[in-house]
């Protein structure tokens, strides 16, 4: 599989040099250009800073621009990253040279952000998390819960060995349902290992978003899950067990670490789309 570009690119061309005061002018330029220097009371404006104070409720300063500019830089590039390793998961290609090169480049970049923007920390931070994420991808044992057994810490489907190949069909069921209601991202594979106590490598994006838009509805999720094991599908687990292969087998919308896992479960009200239901009362 060809990549024309690399994923980083945004952040090899800001970390060429120190280009924070440059972007900062141009910046500050644009507003004069815009809207004229300001004539409201409480207000503040200083060029060679880069502060923008209209009012008390309205700070345009650049600091802010620019954190804003990496913070959703990095929310495009990890997308890009599980965009391309999901094919490349499809595809059946192995990703640990892909990832060794991106995770080396990122330890440069780190560096470089450490050396040209000291007075901006937030940005090798930011960088330091994406790499770790990356690192995790690599070798997702470091991160999530193993039992001391050594056994993965995903569900486990009730079923007879005998039968783990119709029992696969049925996972495979589950996933299209999901898939066709836009409910989850990732490889059928991850998916069905995730309810077979099997090695889950990328994790499945639960995409269903809270009514703010803003979080993941682990609500849906954890209810979900409780109609599995309720309807038999999978065997019931002790509270910490539940929680390590929730955390394990699923992801967050933008595909980080699901976080709150006991919170959401204490205010779980036990409602759960129909959809949903109706996609596990026909898996039999």
């Amino acid at each position: 599989m060809e990549i024309l570009k690399s994923p980083l690119l945004f952040f090899e061309v800001l970390l060429e040099s120190n280009k924070y005061d440059q972007m900062k002018n141009d910046y500050m330029d644009k507003y004069l250009e815009e809207r004229g220097n300001l004539k409201f009371e409480n207000s503040k404006f200083d060029y060679d800073k880069g502060i923008i104070i209209e009012d008390e409720q309205t700070d345009l300063s650049y600091f802010y621009m620019f954190k804003n500019l990496i913070v959703d830089n990095i929310r495009i590039t990890k997308n890009k990253f599980d965009k391309i390793l999901l094919k490349m998961a499809i595809e059946n290609i192995d990703s640990t040279k892909f990832l060794q090169m991106h995770i080396s480049s990122l330890t440069s970049l780190i560096i470089k952000a450490d050396n040209f923007y000291a007075n901006q920390p937030f940005l090798s931070n930011t960088l330091m998390v994406l790499k770790e994420d990356l690192e995790i991808k690599l070798n997702p044992q470091q991160l999530y819960n193993n039992n001391k057994d050594g056994k993965i810490s995903s569900f486990e489907w009730d079923y007879f060995k005998e039968n783990e190949e119709a029992t696969q069909l049925i996972i495979e069921k589950l996933y299209d349902g999901l898939l066709n209601l836009k409910l989850i991202e990732g490889t059928k594979e991850d998916f069905i290992n995730g309810f077979m106590k099997k090695e889950v490598k990328y994790g499945i994006k639960w995409l269903d978003k809270t009514n703010t838009k803003k979080d993941t509805n682990k609500g849906s999720l954890i209810g979900f899950i409780n109609l599995l094991i309720k309807g038999n599908f999978i065997n019931d687990i002790k509270e910490k067990e539940y929680n390590d292969a929730l955390v394990y087998v699923f992801r967050d919308f933008n595909g980080n670490k699901l976080k709150n896992i006991r919170q959401a479960k204490s205010s779980y009200t036990g409602k759960l789309s129909e959809e949903i239901q109706d996609l596990i009362y026909n898996l039999n």
